[in-house]
């Protein structure tokens, strides 16, 4: 049944959106089925790749749907993936669905679309130097931390998820590897980061819906008046 809706959502989505089944009951060669694999370079039979989601999801019997995080292929390109998770009657997870979607030509499309709006593209840009991201990565947790009034080892749950919410606002997770560099600066393991990034996501959507129904609701009594 499962394998119908991997074909229905990369044919709706297109070529850029790999879905993935996978088989938990045999994690060395957990994917059996799969639609336009040519995103990550996987088919038929390959492992679990995520082994973090998974131990997450174990760890967690209420953590089904992790909805919109950021992930990479192994060559650098940007994701937007969705993973489900599906339960047996013990509440194991045996099942996953994977919904990957390459950014990489939506990103190139945006970046040429500003450039073409740019009015200040006369201007000198400074090149990046060496070493810019890991720098990138250190200022933005300098002032996330900064926000807190807090050390790092005072921080508390609350407050890594706000940690995390400034890094995720401010893209700085866009980069590959960079959920590891911010798990060594907080001092927490990478499933522990996935999870403050998890909330850190679903407090902004929730926010965002919130702002939208306020502006539905004010734009409906503005035309009743």
């Amino acid at each position: 049944m499962l394998t119908k809706v991997v074909e229905a959502i990369a044919a709706t989505f297109g070529p850029y959106c790999e879905v993935v089944l996978h088989d938990l009951t045999r994690p060395e060669r957990s994917i059996v089925a799969i639609a336009n694999g040519h995103v990550t370079g996987r088919r038929p039979g390959d492992s679990l790749s995520d082994t973090e989601l998974y131990d997450m999801a174990a760890e967690d019997p209420r953590r089904d749907v992790v909805i919109g995080y950021r992930s990479h292929t192994t060559d650098g390109r940007p994701m937007r993936s969705t993973t489900i998770f599906f339960r047996d009657a013990d509440g194991h997870p045996v099942t996953v669905l994977g919904i990957n979607i390459d950014l990489s030509l939506a990103r190139a499309l945006h970046e040429q679309t500003s450039y073409l709006l740019d009015d200040s593209r006369g201007r000198k840009q400074a090149p990046i130097r060496p070493g810019g991201v890991r720098n990138l990565m250190a200022e933005l947790m300098a002032e996330a931390l900064r926000r807190t009034n807090k050390a790092v080892g005072q921080l508390d749950r609350n407050d890594r998820v706000q940690v995390a919410r400034y890094l995720e606002e401010h893209g700085a997770f866009v980069v590959r590897g960079s959920v590891s560099q911010a798990a060594r600066m907080l001092g927490v393991s990478r499933v522990a980061m996935y999870t403050y990034i998890d909330e850190a996501r679903q407090q902004i959507r929730a926010e965002a819906d919130a702002g939208e129904r306020t502006e539905r609701s004010s734009i409906q009594q503005r035309e009743v008046s």
